[in-house]
């Protein structure tokens, strides 16, 4: 008898209104995000997996791409996974404490690529305003006198040399 908690893909898409071939997508590439149980043709998925679906297919109604929307479900929800899954844990003999401590270490790991993702967030914003900004030095270099923008693009590339080579050290 199937678990009225659990809900199978197509019962998803009736439910949400959502397509079949559509939810399969966005479980796949955000299986992490989605709380399910199983695998293949047995996984079923958690009724919190709802709303994170609709949010999902919202973010891309918004026309977010991927990365973008996996940047959001970061910021809005936990990375999941099931080590209690019976089929999982009796095929490779865990006991329930080795069980607890891969659920711990594995919790450890999400939070970690958590802030990972975070920081590569970071220093892409980072560099975009230095783009930003090298923009607005080119196109003031270009109204001012000649002489000057000669020198300050000599002390530009002495500052880019200098710090190149300070790489090269390291």
């Amino acid at each position: 008898m199937e678990n009225p908690d659990l809900y199978t893909l197509s019962r998803l898409s009736a439910e949400l209104n959502i397509p079949e071939s559509t939810l399969r997508r966005y479980t796949k590439q955000f299986s992490e995000f989605i709380p399910s149980v199983g695998q293949g043709r047995k996984r079923r998925f958690r009724a919190e997996a709802k709303p994170i679906l609709l949010k999902i297919s919202q973010y891309f109604r918004e026309g977010l791409e991927t990365d973008q929307v996996t940047a959001r479900l970061e910021q809005n929800y936990q990375r999941t996974v099931d080590v209690k899954d019976l089929a999982v844990t009796r095929r490779h003999g865990l006991t329930d404490d080795s069980t607890a401590e891969l659920a711990a270490a594995l919790e450890q790991h999400a939070q970690t690529l958590n802030i990972y993702n975070a920081v590569a967030r970071e220093t892409l914003e980072i560099l975009r305003q230095q783009s930003d900004l090298h923009e607005v030095l080119i196109n003031t270099l270009g109204r001012l006198p000649a002489e000057v923008a000669g020198e300050i693009r000599r002390h530009t590339l002495l500052a880019r040399m200098k710090s190149i080579l300070r790489l090269d050290r390291k």
